[in-house]
């Protein structure tokens, strides 16, 4: 029918083509607990649902296995088992009713409905530490959501500050530079980020090109890569990268989140240390994206090594620098 049509189309929306056009889509269930209506058979292990209507935005939403089982149990109101890091994508963005209670049906008096910008969502194995990310959804930055619940999850936004500028060649204006940075990160984290440039040479200093007032650190395009990418780190990334630059082994305590919202390029996908590609190889160019680093690593049992397959791929896998990134254009 025309109707499922347009609820197709509309989950659809949620996610990168790649996923959503092989991902199984359903419909939300007529009543709480019932079966979810399916609307297309997928070839994937992804599944999309369309737009809530009892929320006031357009809320499709695409989600792995994970996130799946995750969204059975929430919707049964158990308790759900994260035993590996779980994807959503809401690209559409969406609105709920509380930050703080997961089965809120309207705003507490006094309060708006949430309402989110593009974003991406997380799950990790033992929640999210208030310590590391906030829970405030007003931040512009990635927040916690439904903090100490069993249903706590990181909302991640992704959408940039501004158009994707580059590449930039080292003698470019410190101002073009910081415009630069803008095209890899949301606007909030982008504003306040400290940016230093890249070493004129290597091992050398990182010079400042303006101090910041949060904890993101960016740098604008690397010139020894042919694509513009410009990039921006949480404190967790930015020790990541100290210990890469200098050849040392990462210590990553909790899970971390870097911005390449501009898009990004790297000699190989196997050797981190390469400086050009192997004979016969591209440049691995990854389009608009955000990067997770977690104590444990990722494991190649959830997700791929493929970097041409537009799903969540893993990085550098099997060393010590292996992270995780997620497509989101």
């Amino acid at each position: 029918s025309a109707e499922q049509i347009a609820k197709i189309q509309n989950a659809m929306e949620a996610a990168p083509p790649v996923i959503a056009e092989n991902a199984t889509i359903i419909d939300w269930p007529s009543e709480p607990g019932g079966e979810p209506p399916l609307l297309r058979a997928g070839s994937n292990e992804w599944l999309c649902l369309p737009d809530n209507v009892g929320t006031p935005g357009n809320d499709p939403m695409c989600v792995d296995p994970v996130w799946t089982a995750w969204m059975n149990a929430y919707m049964a109101g158990t308790e759900p088992e994260t035993t590996a890091p779980g994807i959503s994508y809401m690209l559409a963005g969406g609105s709920d009713p509380s930050n703080f209670d997961p089965y809120a049906t309207g705003p507490a008096d006094g309060e708006d409905w949430v309402d989110s910008p593009a974003h991406i969502m997380l799950l990790v194995p033992g929640g999210f530490d208030p310590a590391e990310f906030t829970t405030d959804h007003n931040s512009g930055g990635p927040y916690i959501m439904w903090e100490g619940t069993p249903y706590e999850h990181l909302m991640v936004p992704v959408v940039a500050a501004a158009e994707a500028t580059g590449p930039i060649a080292t003698t470019d204006s410190v101002e073009m530079k910081i415009e630069n940075v803008m095209g890899a990160v949301p606007q909030a984290i982008g504003d306040g980020a400290t940016i230093m440039d890249w070493p004129s040479e290597p091992g050398g200093e990182q010079p400042m090109l303006r101090a910041g007032e949060n904890e993101w650190v960016c740098v604008p395009d690397w010139p020894a890569t042919p694509d513009n990418d410009p990039m921006c780190f949480d404190p967790t990334w930015t020790a990541w990268m100290g210990a890469f630059m200098t050849g040392a082994e990462p210590e990553v305590t909790t899970l971390g989140v870097s911005y390449m919202l501009a898009g990004g390029a790297a000699a190989s996908n196997v050797d981190p240390f390469a400086t050009q590609p192997a004979e016969g190889e591209d440049w691995v160019v990854p389009a608009p994206h955000v990067m997770l680093v977690a104590p444990d690593g990722f494991d190649t049992a959830n997700f791929t090594t493929d970097h041409t397959s537009g799903m969540p791929w893993i990085m550098w896998d099997d060393t010590p620098y292996e992270f995780l990134i997620i497509p989101i254009e």
